[in-house]
């Protein structure tokens, strides 16, 4: 009589639970079509963003898409992505007005102690230094032709702006891009003043 055989032994499936708390019930479910483009959501959300609020907190709400439908939207319809860059300049506008209000609001930075004397707010005064300097520094980035620091230098003469052609530009960078390329001794500098370039 042959021996049985042993069944093999298969580990039980574990099915973990999932809180229904964090799925995004605006996710699109596994073989569901994409969410349709809506003009009149995506003109309230230009519409809000260019009012200071941000496009991640807006994609919070319900009624809203996810934040990846916002973006293929700005893929696929050019209207919208054009709105959506004005809004966004805008939002800057509002940020810089916004900015001189945290600044200037000085109505928390006493409070009274457990003796009823009014002290020092510091955890209100450095809150409201963060906010500044958050956005200064969206600024500073986003918009930085109008809000960022100046590096470029004018070139002026008494005669007023020194204007100069794109055609003398561009044989500038090509005398320049000559000077350091290497030579066929090695070198990267003029042997003689023959080698440098001049004025024709």
């Amino acid at each position: 009589m042959a021996p049985a055989r042993r069944k093999a032994f298969r580990k039980p499936k574990v099915h973990r639970r999932v809180d229904p708390d964090t799925i995004d019930p605006r996710a699109p479910r596994k073989g569901s079509a994409p969410r349709p483009y809506d003009a009149a959501l995506a003109q309230e959300l230009c519409e809000r963003i260019a009012c200071g609020e941000t496009a991640t907190k807006i994609c919070r709400e319900a009624k809203f898409p996810s934040w990846p439908v916002i973006m293929r939207w700005r893929r696929e319809h050019k209207v919208f992505a054009k709105n959506y860059e004005e809004a966004r300049q805008l939002q800057c506008q509002y940020w810089g007005d916004h900015l001189i209000d945290v600044a200037n609001d000085g109505s928390q930075d006493t409070v009274l102690n457990a003796q009823g004397r009014p002290v020092f707010n510091r955890e209100r005064f450095e809150r409201s230094r963060l906010r500044v300097e958050a956005f200064k520094w969206t600024l500073s980035k986003v918009a930085r032709h109008t809000y960022g620091d100046r590096t470029e230098h004018e070139l002026s003469t008494p005669n007023g702006p020194l204007g100069v052609a794109v055609s003398e530009r561009n044989a500038l960078i090509d005398a320049i891009c000559k000077l350091v390329e290497p030579k066929a001794d090695g070198t990267n500098k003029p042997n003689s003043r023959k080698d440098e370039p001049r004025e024709r």
